[in-house]
């Protein structure tokens, strides 16, 4: 998987990159409504309009087609979201991060 290449195609271009699944596209939650990606990655990194924040989270919990990684802290989640969602994101595999040793071990 790649970036896309910088295009001087404005909007139109940003767009078309979304629909082609060899390139890495971001953007915002609600900019995702109606679409999907095979891996994505949500970060609830807090809610700054909690009338809103509901919707964002079930958009971005609903996107992703094979893999969904969420970064954010459960409780803030929980508190936005269902009890059902805070049951599955308990339940889902923890992220094992790795440490690179430098050096002799």
């Amino acid at each position: 998987m790649s970036t896309p290449p910088q295009s001087s195609s404005g909007w139109q271009a940003y767009r078309d990159d979304f629909f082609d699944d060899d390139y890495v596209f971001y953007g915002h939650v609600l900019g995702f409504k109606g679409l999907e990606r095979p891996v994505v990655v949500l970060a609830a990194n807090g809610f700054k309009d909690n009338d809103r924040a509901r919707e964002m989270l079930y958009v971005g919990l609903s996107r992703a087609r094979t893999q969904l990684v969420v970064c954010g802290s459960l409780e803030s989640i929980a508190r936005v979201g269902s009890e059902g969602v805070r049951r599955r994101l308990q339940a889902a595999q923890p992220w094992q991060t790795r440490t690179a040793r430098l050096g002799p071990t």
